[in-house]
C-alpha cells in the first residue's frame, strides 16, 4: 500500500502546479495588455459600453424600437455576449497564440484554453462589477437572486471552456477556421437575444432558442439584474448539454494531438 501522500504528490501536486500557472499567466496577460494602452482597464467598460451606444442608436432612434429600459437591456446583452463570443475566440486560438511558450516548456494543451478564457473572464467581471452601482441607481437595487450570480458566472466560464476546447485543437491544423468561427459568432449574435427578449421568440421555437447555451445566459443575467427574479435553472442546465459533450470530445482531441501539434509549424 502506498504512503497517503503518494495521492498527494501524483494528483493533486500537478493539479495545483498547472491552477497556478493558470493564474500566473492570466494575471501576466492581463499586465501586459493593461501596459499597453494609456486607458488600461478602462478599456474593458469602454469597449462594451461603446458597442451599446451604437446597436441603442440603431435600434431605438432608426428601428423606433422604444422599450423601458432598453439601455441596460441592451448592454447586460452585449456584455454577456462578448464573453461569450470572445472566450470562445480566445480558446480556439489559445494553442497558436502560445506557440513560443510550447517552444520553451512542455504543458498539456488542455491548459491554454484555460489560460486564454480566464484572460477574457476576468475583464467580463470588471466590465459587469463596474456598471453595477448605476444599475442600482437607475433601475433596480440588488435582491437575494445576486447570490445566483457567481453560480451563473460559473456556468458561463464552464461554457466557454467546453465549447472552446475542440476548437483550440482543429484551428492548428486548419487556420480558416478562424474565419468560419468569427462568421458563426456574429451570426448567433442575432440569434441569442441580445437585441430582445425571449416574449419576441414563437413557444414553439423556445427550445432551440435556449439550445444556444448563450441565449440562455443573457436570460438568466437579465433575471437577475434587471427583474431581481432567480434564473430559469432547468433552461440552464439543459444547455450544458452541448457544452459537456463538446467538453469530452475537447479533451480527446487534445489528448491525440498533444506531443504532436508543437512538431507542426503553427
Amino acid at each position: 500500500m502506498h504512503p497517503p501522500s503518494s495521492f498527494n504528490s501524483r494528483y493533486l501536486a500537478p493539479f495545483y502546479r498547472y491552477f497556478h500557472i493558470v493564474l500566473y499567466k492570466t494575471y501576466a496577460n492581463l499586465k501586459g495588455e493593461n501596459e499597453k494602452t494609456y486607458l488600461g482597464c478602462v478599456w474593458w467598460i469602454v469597449e462594451p459600453l461603446m458597442n451599446t451606444a451604437v446597436f441603442y442608436f440603431i435600434f431605438v432612434y432608426i428601428l423606433k424600437n422604444r422599450g423601458p429600459d432598453f439601455v441596460v437591456f441592451l448592454y447586460v446583452g452585449m456584455v454577456v455576449y462578448g464573453w461569450f463570443s470572445n472566450g470562445l475566440n480566445a480558446a480556439a486560438n489559445s494553442i497558436v497564440s502560445h506557440a513560443a511558450l510550447m517552444q520553451q516548456i512542455w504543458l498539456p494543451k488542455a491548459l491554454f484554453p484555460f489560460i486564454s478564457v480566464s484572460n477574457i473572464s476576468w475583464k467580463f467581471c470588471f466590465s459587469l462589477v463596474a456598471i453595477l452601482p448605476l444599475l442600482w441607481w437607475q433601475h433596480a437595487p440588488p435582491t437575494l437572486a445576486y447570490f445566483a450570480l457567481p453560480v451563473l458566472i460559473a456556468i458561463q466560464y464552464f461554457v466557454v471552456i467546453a465549447l472552446g476546447m475542440p476548437l483550440a485543437g482543429i484551428i492548428p491544423y486548419f487556420q480558416d477556421g478562424r474565419t468560419v468561427l468569427s462568421t458563426l459568432l456574429s451570426v448567433f449574435m442575432w440569434l441569442s437575444g441580445v437585441f430582445y427578449g425571449r416574449e419576441h421568440v414563437s413557444a414553439h421555437l423556445q427550445p432551440l432558442f435556449y439550445a444556444n447555451p448563450a441565449a440562455a445566459l443573457i436570460e438568466g443575467y437579465r433575471a437577475i439584474l434587471l427583474q431581481g427574479t432567480w434564473p430559469d435553472w432547468r433552461v440552464l442546465f439543459l444547455s450544458l448539454i452541448v457544452p459537456a459533450c463538446s467538453l469530452l470530445l475537447g479533451l480527446f482531441i487534445l489528448h491525440k494531438i498533444d506531443r504532436q501539434v508543437t512538431k507542426r509549424p503553427i
